[in-house]
């Protein structure tokens, strides 16, 4: 090792490890000989994260890491990764010449090789699958392959951001792989199961397509949306907290509007979720608390900018609604409630909104023709399922008579 790369690798080390918390697995990672590493890819800090973990266990090795080609272009960049052993791989053409070079470090050098099968950091913090060069370079060397998921790489220092959030990330590192060599047309099935095993090793959701194919501003659109609702819906066994889900939101909003050309109406949809996002974080910190009023003053502006691009939708009542829920205006919840089911009709999300703000404001008989109403609608999603069943709980709190199985089977929407 050069002097230059001893040097940043415990500087970089050094300054990650306050970054590092729980590790399982970490014994894994005390070997001799060569390895080749395979990691799920969300960060620039990945690289630091594995290299420190690495160091942590075989001080000595040598650790060399596939890295895309656009990162040598720039001099200081291209300083920085040849002094950190970076080998440069072109991702739009064969990497049969930069496979080879990792080959060679493999086996003449007894190196570990770190490489990411996805190709490229998530633009969502969601995983994709990528390609099999791992596996095949693991067929044609016979070294192990170990795996290591990192969770929550993605929120301490994401694709474009430049200062990291101080955030503690857990890392899990799994047992050795090895394909036997009876195994070289099954290599394309093993690479989709080894991705799939570091998605639960990182405990990131796993989308069921090739990073090669999405259309990176619709993924990115979609995961705003997607973030919002796992917030909302906070499962016991949900991969990150809603505080984590909702400042997702608020960086792929960011990084949309200031990277990518959107329409009017994909731009009403960003400041939409964002003024949901922010609304819930204004909650969830407490409404009186200064961080809390800082929340709703940005859904306020969020709000704003979305009603300057569009007409003021049915989404924009409901986050508008809530926003005066979470500030105790009960009367201003009802009103835009009533305009949001006044827009848009027999929406079951909207109407059990409704009947909780008409519950809120005393008008008992209307709520309760409202939840009954739900009853009747037919459902779409899974999520409406579970609204049904959310009015049935609240109309049984309402009235002491109601008895929801004859309700139900009257009205044969859904089964009890």
């Amino acid at each position: 090792m050069s002097l230059t790369n001893t040097i940043l690798t415990q500087l970089t080390t050094k300054t990650v490890s306050f970054f590092v918390g729980n590790v399982k697995g970490l014994d894994n990672l005390k070997f001799d000989g060569p390895r080749i590493i395979i990691a799920n890819h969300s960060s620039y800090m990945d690289h630091f994260v594995i290299l420190y973990l690495l160091k942590k266990q075989n001080p000595n090795q040598v650790v060399y890491f596939l890295t895309k080609k656009e990162a040598f272009e720039k001099p200081f960049s291209r300083w920085w990764h040849l002094s950190l052993n970076s080998i440069s791989v072109d991702r739009t053409k064969n990497a049969m010449s930069s496979m080879m070079v990792l080959k060679d470090k493999l086996i003449t050098e007894k190196a570990v090789v770190v490489i990411y099968p996805e190709g490229t950091r998530t633009p969502t913090g969601n995983m994709y699958f990528g390609k099999n060069g791992a596996e095949s370079l693991s067929y044609a060397t016979g070294v192990e392959m170990i795996p290591i998921g990192m969770h929550e790489n993605f929120d301490v220092l994401p694709k474009f951001s430049i200062f990291p959030n101080f955030k503690k990330i857990s890392v899990a590192v799994g047992n050795s792989i090895q394909i036997p060599k009876t195994s070289r047309k099954e290599i394309p099935a093993i690479s989709r199961s080894n991705i799939q095993l570091l998605s639960s090793l990182a405990r990131e959701k796993l989308e069921r397509k090739s990073v090669e194919s999405i259309d990176v501003k619709e993924e990115m659109l979609q995961a705003m949306i997607d973030a919002n609702q796992k917030a909302l819906r906070s499962y016991p066994d949900a991969n990150h907290t809603p505080l984590d889900y909702h400042k997702r939101v608020l960086y792929l909003g960011r990084t949309l509007l200031a990277r990518f050309d959107s329409s009017s109406s994909e731009q009403n949809l960003i400041f939409l979720e964002i003024a949901r996002a922010y609304g819930r974080l204004g909650y969830l910190k407490g409404i009186k608390t200064l961080k809390g009023r800082y929340y709703m003053m940005k859904t306020t502006s969020a709000l704003n900018k979305a009603s300057s691009i569009a007409e003021k939708s049915s989404e924009w009542y409901y986050i508008k609604g809530h926003q005066s829920l979470f500030l105790g205006d009960k009367k201003s919840y009802l009103k835009n409630l009533v305009k949001a089911n006044d827009m848009v009709r027999n929406n079951i999300q909207y109407m059990l909104a409704l009947a909780k703000a008409m519950n809120l404001n005393h008008e008992f008989c209307s709520a309760r023709n409202i939840l009954l109403s739900i009853l009747k609608v037919d459902t779409r999603t899974q999520l409406d399922d579970r609204r049904k069943y959310e009015a049935v709980v609240l109309l049984m709190r309402m009235d002491s008579q109601f008895d929801p199985s004859q309700e139900l089977v009257r009205n044969e929407k859904i089964i009890v």
